[in-house]
């Protein structure tokens, strides 16, 4: 007795096509909400600043920042203080280099500064 096996190619075919159609589908849509994911999220502004912006020297050393949101930036020159809007250099007596900044308790600034010679 022999058995003859017929093969419906429509069924496979069909069969094969909805998977493709299956993958590019979810792929399309995994795509689509990562990228709708990726516009919900706010990136902080940056804003770069040069030497001519804040009148002193290109070399800042350390940087601290208080909880009334003023940035203070140990650098060559003296001791940066920047409150969003706008920039004050405050100098030693004796010009010397202020190496590192910590604000403390929001009350005091404190300061390591190398003496010049």
């Amino acid at each position: 007795m022999k058995t003859i096996c017929y093969l419906n190619r429509n069924s496979t075919d069909t069969l094969h096509v909805s998977k493709k159609i299956f993958i590019k589908t979810t792929l399309c849509l995994v795509s689509f909400l990562t990228l709708i994911s990726s516009y919900g999220q706010e990136f902080p502004p940056i804003e770069r600043f040069v030497p001519k912006d804040y009148g002193a020297d290109d070399q800042n050393w350390s940087i601290s920042q208080g909880t009334d949101e003023y940035i203070y930036v140990a650098n060559n020159k003296g001791l940066l203080e920047y409150n969003g809007a706008r920039w004050n250099l405050y100098t030693t007596t004796n010009q010397s280099i202020i190496r590192s900044v910590a604000v403390i308790n929001n009350l005091t600034v404190k300061l390591y500064a190398k003496k010049r010679y």
